[in-house]
Parts: C-alpha cells; sequence; structure tokens
C-alpha cells in the first residue's frame, strides 16, 4: 500500500510524501528495486543528488535487469545537467527495454540538451511508433524539427500534441517558441499566456514571454533571428562559424593596414558591432523591459539580477562618458572603456544556468576583471601611465573572456 501511494503523491509532484512512503515501503522490502528507483527520482526533484545517485545505484544493484532502474539513474543525472553519464544510463534502459516510449523520450531530451537535434527526433519518433499518442513524444518532435528548420512538419506535429492533449502547457510553449521563429512575437505571446495560463511556473513559457516583447523591436527581432539560426548548429559547426568569423575579421584588420583600407575597415566595425551585441543585446534589452508593466513582471529574478548589474555598469559609462566630453580627462577615457567592455562579461555570465559549475566560474572571472579594470580606471586619474599595466591586463582579459566563456556555454 505504501508503494501505491507513493506513486500516487509522486504524480501529483508531492516528492517529500512520496519520500517519506517510499522509505516505509523500502523499510518493509528493501529488495524492491522501483521503490528504490521512484526514491531516487523524488530525492532528485528535491535537488537531494547525492542520496538520489545512491538510491538509484541501489536499485540497479538489487534489479539489473529492470529498465526502470537505469531509467532512474538516468533521470538524476539528467537533472544535474551530467548529460554523459545520463545517456549511458538510459541507453542500457533502452537495450532492457527497447518498446518503453518513456525511456525513448529521455533519450530523446538528452540528445536535445546536448543539440544532437536529429538524433533527438530519430529518438522522438521510434517513441512515437510505439506509442502515437504520446503527447511528449510529439513535442520533442516539434521540438527537434524547428530546429532543424522544418518548420512546416513541426506544425504538423504541434497541431497533433494539442489534438492529443488540448491543455497541455509545453505543446502551447513550444507553439509560442515556433511562432517565434517565424518571426510573429504577437502570435507567439498568445501561445505563451495560454501555455502560462495552463502552467503558471513553466519556465520556457517565462523565457518566451520576455523574448516575445523584446521582438517588438524590429532590430531585437532580426538578432533573434540569427540567434535561432546559430542555436540548430551543433558544438562543431558552432566553433567553426566562431572561428571562420574570428578568421575573416583578423584577415581584414591586416586588410585594413594596405591600399585596400576602405574596403576592409567597415568589415571590421560591423564584425566588432556584431560580436559587442551578440554579448550584451539581450541584456539591455532586457533593462529596458524594466520599464514596461507587462515585460517587468515577466522577468525571472535571475535576469532581473543581471538587468541590474548591467544598469550598474551602463550607468558607469554614461558618467564616465560626460565626464571625458566635459574634461577630456584620460581617466574619464579609461572609466568609459571599463564600463563598456565590463558589460560583456557580465552579460555573459548569465548566459550559463545558474548554480552551476560554469556560472560560478564565470562570475569569478567576471569578479577578477572588474578588479583589474577599476584599480586601473582609478589610477589614470592619477597619472595615466600609471594605469596601463593593470588596465592592459583588464583589456586582455576581457578580450579572453569571449573565448573561455564560449567554451562554457557550449559546454552547458
Amino acid at each position: 500500500m505504501a508503494f501505491e501511494r507513493a506513486i500516487l503523491l509522486y504524480q501529483q509532484s508531492r516528492y517529500d510524501l512520496a519520500e517519506k512512503e517510499l522509505r516505509r515501503e523500502l523499510a518493509a522490502n528493501p529488495g524492491n528495486a522501483r521503490a528504490h528507483g521512484l526514491l531516487a527520482v523524488s530525492l532528485s526533484h528535491q535537488e537531494k543528488y547525492r542520496e538520489a545517485v545512491q538510491e538509484a545505484r541501489q536499485a540497479i544493484h538489487v534489479g539489473p535487469d529492470d529498465g526502470f532502474s537505469h531509467y532512474a539513474l538516468a533521470t538524476v543525472f539528467d537533472h544535474q545537467d551530467k548529460f554523459k553519464q545520463a545517456g549511458a544510463a538510459i541507453d542500457e534502459a533502452v537495450r532492457l527495454e527497447p518498446e518503453n516510449y518513456y525511456y525513448l523520450g529521455l533519450l530523446s531530451s538528452l540528445h536535445m540538451q546536448q543539440r544532437d537535434w536529429r538524433k533527438g527526433l530519430e529518438a522522438a519518433e521510434r517513441a512515437l511508433g510505439v506509442n502515437p499518442e504520446y503527447v511528449n513524444g510529439a513535442n520533442l518532435r516539434a521540438m527537434a524539427l524547428i530546429k532543424l528548420g522544418r518548420r512546416r512538419e513541426a506544425a504538423n506535429a504541434l497541431q497533433l500534441a494539442l489534438a492529443l492533449a488540448p491543455e497541455n502547457p509545453y505543446t502551447r510553449a513550444n507553439q509560442g517558441w515556433l511562432m517565434l521563429e517565424e518571426g510573429d512575437p504577437r502570435r507567439a505571446m498568445e501561445h505563451f499566456r495560454e501555455s502560462l495560463r495552463i502552467d503558471p511556473e513553466l519556465s520556457s513559457a517565462h523565457e518566451g514571454i520576455v523574448e516575445a516583447l523584446k521582438a517588438r523591436n524590429v532590430f531585437y527581432r532580426l538578432g533573434l533571428r540569427h540567434s535561432f539560426w546559430l542555436s540548430r548548429l551543433d558544438r562543431k559547426e558552432k566553433w567553426g562559424f566562431i572561428l571562420s568569423a574570428r578568421f575573416f575579421a583578423g584577415v581584414a584588420r591586416v586588410l585594413a593596414r594596405t591600399p585596400l583600407a576602405p574596403l576592409a575597415l567597415p568589415f571590421v566595425f560591423v564584425y566588432l558591432v556584431y560580436v559587442y551585441l551578440s554579448w550584451v543585446g539581450g541584456s539591455l534589452f532586457n533593462l529596458l523591459l524594466r520599464l514596461d508593466p507587462v515585460g517587468r513582471l515577466a522577468l525571472s529574478e535571475d535576469q532581473i539580477t543581471a538587468s541590474n548589474w548591467i544598469g550598474r555598469f551602463a550607468l558607469i559609462t554614461l558618467l564616465s562618458l560626460i565626464l571625458l566630453a566635459l574634461t577630456g580627462s584620460p581617466g574619464a577615457l579609461v572609466a568609459t572603456v571599463w564600463g563598456l567592455m565590463m558589460l560583456i562579461p557580465v552579460s555573459g555570465t548569465f548566459k550559463v544556468k545558474a548554480e552551476t559549475r560554469g556560472r560560478k566560474f564565470l562570475a569569478a572571472y567576471t569578479t577578477l576583471l572588474a578588479i583589474v579594470g577599476s584599480f586601473g580606471a582609478g589610477l589614470a586619474f592619477l597619472a595615466f601611465e600609471l594605469a596601463l599595466v593593470p588596465f592592459g591586463l583588464f583589456v586582455f582579459g576581457a578580450f579572453t573572456f569571449s573565448w573561455v566563456a564560449n567554451m562554457v556555454i557550449i559546454r552547458h
């Protein structure tokens, strides 16, 4: 009875109560592999990851031929963004039970989180082949099709998902993202609002609302279209694009010192503006949304924190620029450059999920840059020559940040 009650509580997302019932079940039946597995997943939902891994491994020890034991371990690793370990566990679950569409759904999701859209699509279609009415599978298939640029097929897949479950919030959110891909923020907003009506806590719908609000601006909409294109690239393709752009920019800088400078300089300028806006554009628009009554409510706590920091450094830049215009002080010039360049690491830090090692590393990097840069700017007000070494270190670190952050962001 305890196990049946635990299943019901788990389905109601009452994970702490499910945990109590499962521990009661395991006290009476320690060999119940499925109880160990469900306890692992319940603990994972409560972010008790160490205990969750232990319970999942115990489930595998007790029931090594039960696919659910391996599925539980894969779910725990998935919640921690440990995709390699999760992939190995779910592969074993699928090997043991190749017709279990829930396992195939998780396999699809893991591929999608690692930007392997084709494998994600394949796994989702396998799941739907087992159960054509599997709503999560239809949504995963639609998401993969969107990322592969096959928008018409994605729209059909979402219509199927909607017919299967009209009140599914994920389907509505996915329809919103499809509308954004098609450049229609107004219709996207309608779908995101409907998704939040059904599930007010759905993060993808909250994120979609913010993007739809910002996409009302034609310039942001153009940038968003480019961002969607980048999101379809896998890791190798994305690095290929970054390195190619850097290579051609380097060639243009060399040509700028030759008689071909009138042709090369515009390319260098456009490239630098593109790089700068690709890092700070989204955060600056989030800052502007703070002035919008709807946008202010749509921003997440993390986005509000990011916009606060962006606002501080934008204010420093503006005040330093005014001081530079009034006095021509070298210190004001250095402070302006410092504030302007700090927007990149501040914005880049918040591009990585909170509470991850990547976020903590980038936050430490950004803090160090802020300290070194502010020290250099302060010295510049006393004597410009004193600022050359510390501010030179800051500039080098700021340029290096983009490479380091790209590695962290693509990995995550």
